[in-house]
């Protein structure tokens, strides 16, 4: 069960840190942004391995995606940002269409109001709240959202309120994350969330979208002491993960000790992040079902 009241504190409180310390959602945001602009036909840089300053490992052995040859014309797209946070994605969006109106949306309103003052946007154009259950406005032309999904009750009820939201034929492009993301951690403490497998993801998305594209791989990073792990986990607000106790110190002191399984000689401690990205069409024909 999502505790969505636990997950907007737990971003809440990490709004100050998550910049310097979401280092693989800024590699996420630049690879579904690339991904994009391959679709839509701009001249963005291809080039995803942009240096974040940290010990990252990424494999990009898993792609199961296609070209991508569906025209887009060159017009304004009005468009809607699922999980804005601190701007990550809303600050580069400008770099490879023209957007034109952007709305924006998060569970946390605080973070909805300093993406909008950050980056001029309309008051009436910030949507704060949980996606799954605010009023949303209808024809958009793009809707995306990078590493938010996963937090989501019901993907497929969603997905068939964003289809009802785009215009037909417009697109939903998004990265979530799939089986093997934080897999020390559930490991470890028996906790973590019940992600989709790629199969899953696709059929729920089936019911209202076409899939273009869909890919997934692997990012690690290194930490010199499980106690750094933890402290990641905080700063970035993904320790919202599912939990009933506290960390109390012996309860540190044995995930520490677990730790050591995930010890790489010269490289320290391993988290493991497993992005996917997928570019999706409103189905065309027919109606996407109502939530």
């Amino acid at each position: 069960m999502i505790d969505k009241s636990n997950i907007k504190r737990s971003f809440s409180k990490s709004i100050d840190t998550y910049n310097d310390n979401a280092l693989v959602q800024k590699l996420i945001v630049k690879h579904l942004l690339n991904l994009l602009s391959v679709h839509i036909d701009t001249n963005a840089s291809a080039n995803t391995g942009t240096n974040v300053g940290a010990d990252i490992d990424t494999d990009t052995s898993t792609n199961v995606g296609a070209h991508i040859d569906t025209d887009t014309s060159v017009r304004s797209l009005k468009t809607l940002e699922i999980g804005c946070g601190t701007g990550l994605l809303t600050s580069e969006l400008s770099t490879i269409a023209t957007i034109s109106p952007l709305y924006i949306n998060d569970l946390v309103e605080d973070l909805c109001s300093k993406t909008a003052a950050t980056h001029h946007i309309p008051y009436e154009h910030i949507l704060a709240g949980d996606i799954e259950t605010i009023p949303l406005p209808t024809g958009f032309d793009l809707i995306i959202s990078s590493s938010t999904f996963q937090w989501l009750s019901s993907p497929e009820a969603l997905f068939a309120r964003l289809g009802n939201s785009l215009v037909e034929g417009g697109m939903l492009a998004f990265s979530s994350f799939s089986c093997d993301n934080l897999k020390e951690i559930k490991s470890i403490t028996g906790k973590g969330l019940q992600y989709q497998s790629h199969q899953e993801t696709l059929d729920t998305l089936s019911h209202s979208f076409e899939v273009l594209h869909y890919e997934e791989n692997t990012h690690t990073l290194h930490f010199q002491h499980p106690i750094d792990v933890l402290k990641h986990l905080k700063s970035t607000g993904v320790n919202a993960l599912p939990s009933t106790n506290r960390w109390t110190a012996q309860k540190i002191a044995t995930f520490t000790e677990k730790y050591e399984e995930y010890y790489v000689p010269t490289k320290g401690y391993t988290l493991t992040y497993h992005p996917i990205y997928i570019l999706a069409v409103r189905a065309r024909m027919r109606r996407a079902r109502m939530s």
